[in-house]
């Protein structure tokens, strides 16, 4: 192996070094491990800095006007002088009469010449005979290798366990090589291990360690000469990942390359480079540049390779117009996009070690040495520098939002989605405008824990900012304690590292809102106050609710949110029946439980493997409800509805301490000062809207008994389980999550059968026998008089110090958490009626004890 820096070189790039004919110059100021670079030649930048000149940025490459005041330079400050490097790459790749009599000159002056053009300098005469005159060498490195040197395309590629990255280009001359090393160098400073492949005379230059001069073979050899190179710098190496230089691009009319990397080099992914900014190939005027989309199809549609990345040339932008293209970038292909040169390549290895579990494996230890001892501040926490929302895109039926999470210049985007069955806004209308922006916002408020700035772009009004900023304070708090402090399967082990922290705020993002403009952008709606919708999820909650309405007469709309995962299977059963039994049935489908997965992997805390975890909860958000409120919002527009009724029962209002902090238990958003905070809000709004639940007294027993005894043709649809599936065409519980063994337990203990619910007798059975040992998500007073009745039915084995709770069998009444009045009058006696008929009385708190009492005395 050569060992380098070989010696001290000159560059000679004359009249090419502001062009993308100096490429070759370009890529030896910015690194080479071959040379020292002591100069640049080139007569139009005589006297600048080379780095000034290409990167705005002096790296000591002072540049001449000639050979001999390079040469004569050099001596004055005691260097000697080695090489005589072209650094040119003009199309076609021929050596104009004036670089051939410098290098010429450079020979006189006792210099080596190393060449990467077509032109074969060894075999010119004059030439070959002037550098052995004066005992200098010349190497042309795009000299055709022997024959008997070359492989031929074999498989072995299949051995390589690298992850192998290939940086394809929508152009030549864009930048791929260089994205390429500083690729390398973010591995390296992450603790991965990477040789880069190169395939150019360029990086032959610049002194990769494994590679080949793709243009200077015949084509029967070039996936031979790829694959050798690949595997022998793992079989020499075996490094976590192998890059893979690209030459021009798929589509160039000139230099179509990439393709045999693809089918030889096998790479796992591609981080594609663009030039936002040009137009037209390079060099060839009137070849417009397919688009950067086209380029991406084509990749993936000639190999079995995945672009994981989008890279940013940003010749022709200002440091200003670097975010707005690379947030543009990720928007149109959905994937990550930085400008390598201005932010470097960190921020991108999540998105590429994913292709190769174990490198992805060491890659993800790295990341949780930042984790690794205690701090006394929630800075830590911070994941990355911006979230950024809208503007939304509103159609009449629909409306997308961009997510883009900034992280050290590196934009990754998600696209929101709300979709109707109806329409709902009118694009033209500030109400609508602001109504969708209002929607796209709610998923955000879940992160100002981790970020330094969350930007909410649109048409706000004071109202909107002032309940943002309440809520996602509220949030942060809540966040804090329950997913950070707490016990959360979700996190990385060891984590969090951290003492309490008691602040007055802890929400760590600036909210920034720079369309806000004063005033409010809606007019009043106009709602009935005897139209209720009812937000169903398939849980007994939003079904009794239903059931309850509907029978006192009201008109009720049931309105469903469509999650796009499997979550929605939890409502299906209901949603079918409802579509076919019940008019006014509504849905909204919304890619928002996808969004929150994204979130999670800009998250470094949260484990890698979270979709793969069995858990009964989320492993961050706690703003959830309001997800799904906001998303039937227009509904109630457009629909005349003025109430809006979710099922939260009376365990839902808690307000707890947390050594110090106090907090709602993270159910802030299922609690009484839930409805009453967005009551409030959008009466400011002239919405004339109202959230209440109608169950607040109920226990999560009495809620089941209700719908087993009252309504049973809705209970048969009821699915609650976090982890349902489908079966024969028709979700079905899973049987072993918290849930299911919640709801076994109550159905057995009311005397009912799951089976009808679709648990198997063997699940039912598994249920009951690990009761004793699961921790039930549910209010202890429920689970003890649960535990208690099926003891007494001898359904599982007597347990000690479990008591009946017999006031969970009653309508229970407090002034907090459950008053009369959180039900509106006008139906307040109907729905206390109906509940009395199921319950063993009514009971209000007072002093601590439960004492008897008559919520509608004058009934």
């Amino acid at each position: 192996m050569t060992n380098f820096p070989e010696g001290n070189a000159l560059v000679y790039c004359e009249g090419a070094f502001h062009t993308t004919n100096g490429k070759t110059a370009h890529g030896l100021v910015r690194r080479t491990q071959r040379y020292r670079v002591l100069s640049v030649i080139d007569s139009n930048h005589r006297g600048k800095d080379a780095g000034a000149v290409l990167d705005g940025k002096p790296v000591g490459i002072p540049i001449y006007s000639g050979v001999e005041e390079a040469v004569q330079k050099a001596r004055e400050q005691g260097k000697g002088v080695t090489h005589f490097v072209v650094g040119l790459a003009p199309d076609g790749g021929r050596l104009s009469p004036r670089g051939r009599e410098d290098v010429k000159k450079a020979i006189q002056f006792g210099l080596n010449v190393d060449c990467g053009l077509h032109d074969i300098l060894s075999e010119d005469e004059e030439i070959a005979n002037l550098a052995k005159a004066h005992g200098v060498n010349i190497r042309d490195v795009r000299k055709p290798p022997p024959r008997g040197e070359l492989h031929f395309f074999c498989g072995k590629i299949e051995e390589v366990d690298s992850l192998k990255i290939a940086v394809l280009g929508t152009d030549s001359a864009i930048g791929k090589r260089t994205t390429a090393w500083v690729l390398a160098d973010a591995c390296e400073t992450a603790g991965l291990t990477v040789e880069v492949v190169g395939t150019g005379q360029t990086a032959w230059m610049q002194g990769t360690r494994y590679g080949l001069i793709l243009d200077s073979l015949v084509v029967d050899f070039v996936t031979g000469e790829i694959e050798h190179a690949v595997w022998l710098a793992w079989k020499e190496k075996g490094p976590d990942v192998i890059i893979i230089e690209g030459q021009g691009s798929l589509l160039n009319p000139a230099y179509p390359g990439g393709l045999e990397i693809l089918s030889a080099g096998r790479p796992e992914a591609v981080v594609l480079q663009h030039a936002p900014t040009r137009k037209e190939y390079d060099g060839f005027p009137g070849y417009t540049l397919h688009p950067l989309g086209t380029h991406k199809r084509a990749i993936e549609a000639v190999s079995e390779t995945r672009v994981a990345a989008i890279t940013v040339n940003h010749e022709g932008l200002d440091s200003a117009s670097i975010h707005d293209a690379s947030r543009r970038i990720s928007l149109e292909t959905g994937l990550p996009a930085v400008d390598v040169l201005v932010h470097g390549a960190s921020d991108l290895l999540p998105h590429l070690t994913r292709f190769h579990p174990r490198v992805h494996r060491k890659y993800l230890g790295s990341l949780q040495k930042h984790f690794a001892a205690p701090k006394p501040t929630l800075e830590h926490l911070i994941s990355f520098d911006a979230l950024e929302i809208g503007p939304v895109r509103i159609a009449n039926d629909r409306f997308k939002a961009s997510y883009s999470v900034v992280k050290n210049g590196t934009v990754d985007t998600f696209e929101l989605i709300y979709r109707f069955e109806e329409a709902v806004f009118d694009p033209d209308d500030n109400g609508s405008k602001n109504l969708a922006h209002l929607m796209a916002a709610q998923v955000a408020m879940n992160y100002a824990l981790f970020c330094k700035r969350i930007v909410f772009h649109g048409p706000f009004d004071d109202h909107d900012t002032s309940f943002i900023r309440e809520m996602t304070e509220n949030t942060s708090r809540e966040i804090y304690v329950k997913k950070l402090l707490e016990p959360n399967p979700f996190l990385i082990k060891g984590f969090p590292p951290t003492p309490v922290v008691k602040k007055r705020r802890y929400t760590s993002a600036k909210l920034e809102f720079p369309d806000k403009t004063p005033g409010t952008h809606t007019a009043p709606w106009n709602t009935w106050s005897d139209r209720f919708g009812v937000l169903l999820s398939g849980g007994k909650e939003s079904l009794l609710s239903f059931g309850i309405l509907d029978e006192i007469g009201n008109e009720t709309h049931p309105l469903f949110v469509n999650e796009s995962g499997r979550h929605w299977y939890t409502a299906l059963n209901s949603y079918r029946f409802f579509r076919v039994h019940v008019p006014r049935t509504a849905r909204v489908w919304t890619n928002s439980d996808r969004l929150f997965a994204w979130m999670l992997g800009h998250l470094p805390f949260v484990r890698h493997d979270f979709f793969d975890l069995r858990a009964d909860d989320y492993p961050v958000r706690l703003w959830t409800v309001a997800v799904f409120l906001f998303g039937v919002l227009p509904l109630l527009k457009t629909r005349g509805i003025g109430a809006v009724v979710i099922g939260d029962e009376y365990d839902t209002t808690h307000v707890a301490d947390f050594q110090g902090i106090t907090h709602y238990d993270g159910l802030f958003d299922q609690s009484i000062f839930f409805d009453r905070a967005l009551t409030d809000y959008f009466q400011k709004k002239g919405w004339n809207l109202s959230l209440f639940s109608i169950l607040r007294p109920l226990s999560e027993f009495l809620v089941l008994r209700t719908l087993s005894e009252r309504y049973p043709h809705l209970q048969k649809n009821q699915l609650s389980c976090h982890m349902a599936h489908i079966e024969n065409g028709r979700a079905v519980p899973c049987g072993k999550c918290e849930k299911c063994h919640r709801i076994v337990s109550m159905l057995v203990s009311l005397g009912d059968d799951p089976t009808r619910f679709g648990y198997t007798e063997a699940q039912v059975q598994n249920c009951l026998g690990r009761l004793a040992r699961t921790r039930l998500h549910q209010e202890s007073a429920v689970s003890e008089h649960t535990r208690y009745l099926l003891a007494g039915m001898n359904r599982i084995e007597p347990q000690q110090n479990v008591l009946p709770h017999p006031e969970i069998e009653h309508l229970r009444f407090d002034d907090e958490g459950s008053p009369t009045d959180a039900v509106p009058e006008e139906i307040r006696k109907n729905v206390i009626e109906i509940q009395k008929n199921h319950a063993s009385g009514a009971l209000k708190k007072s002093g601590g004890l439960w004492i008897s009492y008559d919520p509608i005395p004058d009934a």
